[in-house]
């Protein structure tokens, strides 16, 4: 199902929160931040706002040393952000 303007602002504000954790030196709380945007998102068609998500997931999992789910995150984000959008 399309994402309604509200549903890009829902996951906006996890990618907002994200950065505010991240800079803040809570690396656990700003993944939380993803996982909860990258869940919350992937239950739309692609939007700018998932292939955004998937790139700290990616950099998460590399820090943990799961290279292999990791590069699995960032192959997602180079095949969301390959799918034709609407303009608008």
């Amino acid at each position: 199902a399309p994402a309604r303007a509200e549903d890009l602002l829902v996951g906006r504000t996890y990618a907002r929160l994200l950065e505010v954790y991240y800079y803040q030196g809570h690396f656990l709380r700003s993944a939380w931040a993803n996982f909860c945007g990258l869940n919350f998102l992937e239950h739309f068609e692609p939007t700018a706002e998932l292939t955004e998500a998937y790139g700290p997931i990616s950099v998460f999992f590399q820090y943990t040393r799961l290279h292999s789910v990791a590069a699995h995150y960032a192959q997602r984000a180079l095949a969301a952000d390959s799918i034709p959008r609407p303009a608008g």
